[in-house]
């Protein structure tokens, strides 16, 4: 049962689509000790070998990191910078983002287009400052004409929850008449980068 737990942490696969076909990504870690490495492979639907680039041993295959990789057209790194009420209808400028937070979300959009481009992937980055992010995203994915949506999943609960809201179950039901797919990434505390 430890080998077959092994050779499942050694071997992963993922199916995406991606254009009018589906792509299979595979991550085939070399357990070294001295020089650990993986590769990561896609092949499409006929079993033609698309692509095949040496990653780092501990790198995270998951939905998003194959739906980045796969040729599947560019990727749009969008992030939200929350706007949180009005006065008079009109956006109170106390709750605007500080540029502190303004500033945080451009190098957090600036670290992944940095990693996607890296990967050897095409990409671009916005930050929209919004009261209303589902609305705003599902907005630029129509406009760019995504077929994907990645999102981390909520952090929060409880009265947080329920006053903000969870993005992807929103987007998801959102876009579900455009044919947009919504891929929520579960959230991991330990996971700087969530």
């Amino acid at each position: 049962r430890s080998e077959q737990q092994l050779h499942a942490e050694l071997h992963q696969r993922i199916t995406v689509t991606a254009g009018t076909g589906r792509v299979t990504v595979s991550l085939d870690i070399v357990p070294d000790e001295e020089n650990p490495y993986a590769t990561l492979s896609a092949v499409d639907d006929f079993g033609d070998s698309m692509a095949e680039v040496r990653v780092a041993s501990n790198f995270k295959l998951n939905r998003a990191s194959a739906i980045a990789r796969s040729p599947s057209g560019p990727v749009a790194v969008v992030t939200i910078a929350r706007i949180y009420g009005t006065q008079f209808g009109l956006p109170n400028p106390g709750l605007m983002p500080t540029k502190q937070e303004l500033k945080a979300r451009h190098d957090w959009v600036g670290l992944a287009v940095d990693a996607i481009i890296a990967a050897g992937g095409e990409t671009d980055g916005q930050v929209a400052v919004t009261r209303k992010g589902t609305k705003t995203i599902a907005r630029i994915a129509r406009t760019r004409g995504a077929r994907t949506i990645i999102t981390d999943e909520t952090q929060h609960s409880g009265l947080r929850r329920f006053v903000e809201g969870d993005l992807g179950a929103e987007l998801a039901r959102k876009l579900r008449a455009d044919g947009i797919e919504v891929v929520v990434i579960p959230y991991d505390p330990a996971d700087p980068a969530s």
